[in-house]
């Protein structure tokens, strides 16, 4: 069993293209000034922070997929 960061990490560095190079959003209840350097490093590329909203999420992957 593998936490988000694990996970993440693995996704990353194990798994070849085009998995690893997926667009993967952090959801957390940490501040993000606190933690979003350990999850960058862990190669999240966006981060949403509790409480989320639906709406929030869809704004998020429609910024990322119109990025591809």
């Amino acid at each position: 069993v593998m936490n988000g960061i694990e996970t993440t990490r693995y996704i990353r560095e194990e798994m070849g293209a085009p998995f690893n190079s997926i667009p993967i959003i952090a959801l957390t209840a940490h501040r993000p000034e606190l933690f979003f350097d350990d999850y960058s490093d862990a190669g999240f590329d966006q981060l949403i922070t509790k409480p989320y909203s639906v709406t929030k999420i869809r704004e998020m992957i429609n910024s990322m997929v119109a990025g591809l």
